[in-house]
């Protein structure tokens, strides 16, 4: 965030098409700290979905909730920005990776009746062997 926010800020008060080139360096850096930023948010989002599988308790699962909801927040904006970047340099590009999200946006939970995982007692784990365990 640190390269990421003078770069938007810089590109927010251009003007000249020029500088909105292929050809621009400085353009092309705030193209792909973006793309990082959304690739970064969307894997640490759905990180965050399996983590509330494992935390199970109350305090825990709470605290993912709220930070998978800020995070979601912040991939949504990014995303944003790119497709309007995308949209306004439209050269019939298609994005490889489009098909992710296409039909429907598989980190979006707004549309579930509950938005926290259940909360499982921790005495209910057994404890095992796991293939992290075993090297």
């Amino acid at each position: 965030m640190v390269e990421l926010i003078p770069l938007i800020s810089k590109f927010e008060s251009e003007k000249e098409e020029k500088d909105f080139a292929p050809t621009n360096n400085e353009f092309n850096r705030l193209l792909q700290e973006l793309n990082l930023e959304k690739f970064g948010l969307h894997n640490f989002v759905e990180h965050l979905d399996l983590a509330l599988f494992r935390f199970t308790d109350e305090e825990r699962s709470t605290m993912l909730n709220q930070l998978r909801e800020v995070s979601y927040s912040d991939y949504q904006q990014v995303k944003a920005m790119l497709l309007e970047i995308n949209q306004r340099f439209d050269n019939n590009y298609v994005d490889p990776h489009a098909h992710h999200d296409h039909d429907h946006d598989h980190l979006d939970r707004s549309g579930t009746s509950s938005v926290a995982a259940p909360v499982v007692p921790a005495a209910k784990y057994k404890k095992g062997f796991t293939v992290g365990s075993l090297i």
